[in-house]
């Protein structure tokens, strides 16, 4: 006499004489492979890495101007004297961006008197920051100078969420490498110029960039290739070998690292299946009916 055994249930209510962890030879039927796959475009990539290469022209503009000053090519009023109204005009489009009609005086008055703090802050510490590592030998902080701007490289928010980024730490790594080669010059004079360069460059200029891609993404191709120009012949005044090895950089990152990535897409491999854990979607049409349906219960 034959009985008709109950088809077991993926459930935990109710006895059905298995043990907990059993599981038939449905199991791995409902296994899934890359459903969440992303396909790339080489160019969509091309034109997402455009913020490491303006973070690398940016990196290398400090050391440029560092540089310009150490040797003497460059005094520190003509480095003001550029700056300034670079800032201003930034700062500018980034309140025209940013405030509407009504805020935009507002905003300007309260972004000016913070301005002049920080001048005259930097101005007030620069003699201070000049002496700030004078027992330190020159190899070290070189070395601690290239130690802080890698980190700032790796820490910086480049807008995507896949890695951790904190700009905290990122602006204050690159502050740090700025103050560590500003005691290396000449005068307190040189460290003012330099100090007040890096917080540009590492503090307003990154807000600048991410109002930039939001409002006017269009602009930001012709910009990165003008601003790689501009650096490429920046550092020729370092050296030739120089310019030819951040030339070389911005290639591999710019158009190699794409292609690496879209060629390691084929072997990836995720699996999903009944022992992932549960995730509730709550625009699922199922959950807003039970809910409607529990409430008028």
């Amino acid at each position: 006499m034959t009985t008709n055994r109950k088809k077991w249930r993926k459930v935990l209510y109710e006895v059905q004489n298995v043990p907990d962890n059993y599981v038939d030879e449905s199991f791995l039927t409902e296994m899934r492979k890359n459903i969440y796959i992303r396909k790339y475009e080489y160019w969509d990539l091309v034109r997402q890495i455009e913020v490491i290469t303006q973070q690398l022209c940016t990196v290398s503009c400090l050391i440029v101007s560092w540089w310009l000053l150490d040797e003497g090519l460059y005094t520190p009023y003509t480095m003001l004297k550029w700056l300034m109204p670079v800032s201003v005009i930034g700062f500018c489009v980034y309140l025209y961006l940013t405030t509407s009609q009504g805020e935009r005086w507002k905003a300007l008055f309260s972004n000016a008197k913070t301005a002049v703090v920080v001048l005259c802050l930097t101005d007030f510490l620069s003699p201070i920051l000049k002496t700030l590592t004078h027992t330190i030998s020159t190899d070290t902080i070189y070395a601690m100078s290239v130690l802080m701007i890698l980190g700032h490289l790796l820490f910086h928010d480049y807008g995507s969420d896949a890695a951790p980024i904190s700009r905290a730490v990122s602006l204050n790594m690159s502050l740090f490498s700025s103050v560590c080669l500003a005691s290396r010059l000449d005068s307190s004079e040189h460290v003012f110029a330099i100090v007040i360069l890096a917080l540009f460059l590492f503090g307003f200029w990154p807000m600048l960039q991410r109002t930039l891609r939001r409002e006017t993404p269009w602009f930001m191709d012709p910009f990165t290739v003008l601003l790689s120009i501009a650096t490429f012949l920046l550092l020729l005044f370092i050296h030739l070998y120089i310019s030819l090895l951040f030339l070389l950089l911005i290639v591999f990152v710019n158009f190699i690292c794409p292609l690496l990535l879209m060629s390691l897409q084929i072997h990836k491999n995720n699996i999903y299946g009944p022992w992932d854990e549960a995730v509730i979607d709550p625009d699922s049409p199922r959950i807003f009916t039970e809910k409607k349906s529990f409430k008028k219960e």
